[in-house]
């Protein structure tokens, strides 16, 4: 067992320390949360407006994942059956509003869901950052996770800020532009990024972190760095049994 919320009241123990990301749409939740090695799973974003979502695009760098999110109206009817999977499902909220993000909480239970994550990678800076959190917090008071930017506000000065949040995550590269899509790049050619990123982050606090790998070697990386769990995106897509290979690569 793992915890990932060791300051809240509430906690968010895990089976194992491995987190996995849903599709597009939430594409493959069902099955990931009852998927071996896997601890908990990401929903995929929801905003309080619906976003064109462009397909992902392969790159010889990686995959890049579209910005945006789909409206939680939209995900209405799957909200309640998310709190009945066999691994927790955390609710990734994308707001660009502390209105925004009154308005996404106004549509959950809090009864219904182990934890929230807070989805700040477009946020710009770190004031926006604060307001949103704060905004969050104020709310929800079971586990709350952000994800940060790798490429927002500097780091030192951002993760002081995010002091309320129960647990930090790192799990995407910077932004990337393809021949059809544009987001965050996923993939082996981020993680070096990632790394660097979660590097600076764990000396900056002790929350617990988790950390976005997409091959053995990254995963081995992020474990030395003090990972306290790992994110997992693409790689389950291709394959299933990665998770259990991340774990190995884990110190005794």
């Amino acid at each position: 067992m793992i915890e990932l919320a060791p300051r809240n009241p509430y906690g968010l123990a895990l089976s194992a320390p491995i987190v996995a990301r849903a599709g597009l749409d939430g594409a493959g939740i069902d099955r990931l949360a009852n998927l071996a090695g896997v601890g908990a799973v990401l929903s995929d974003p929801l905003s309080a407006t619906s976003t064109t979502w462009p397909a992902w695009e392969a790159t010889p760098a990686g995959v890049i994942w579209p910005s945006g999110g789909r409206s939680i109206q939209r995900a209405r009817r799957e909200l309640p059956h998310w709190s009945r999977r066999g691994s927790p499902i955390l609710v990734t909220l994308l707001a660009t509003t502390p209105a925004e993000a009154s308005e996404l909480l106004d549509e959950l239970d809090p009864e219904a869901h182990p934890g929230l994550v807070l989805d700040l990678t477009a946020t710009t800076t770190v004031a926006t950052a604060e307001a949103l959190l704060s905004t969050v917090r104020r709310y929800w008071v079971a586990p709350l996770l952000v994800e940060c930017p790798i490429d927002g506000p500097a780091l030192a000065d951002l993760v002081p800020a995010l002091a309320a949040a129960d647990a930090l995550l790192l799990a995407r590269g910077p932004r990337a532009l393809g021949q059809h899509s544009h987001g965050r790049l996923v993939g082996p050619a981020a993680e070096p990024l990632i790394a660097a990123a979660a590097q600076t982050v764990r000396q900056l606090t002790r929350q617990p972190l988790l950390v976005g790998a997409s091959t053995a070697a990254g995963a081995h990386v992020a474990w030395s760095l003090g990972a306290d769990a790992l994110v997992i995106d693409v790689a389950l897509w291709h394959d299933l049994t990665f998770a259990e290979l991340a774990l190995q690569q884990r110190p005794a």
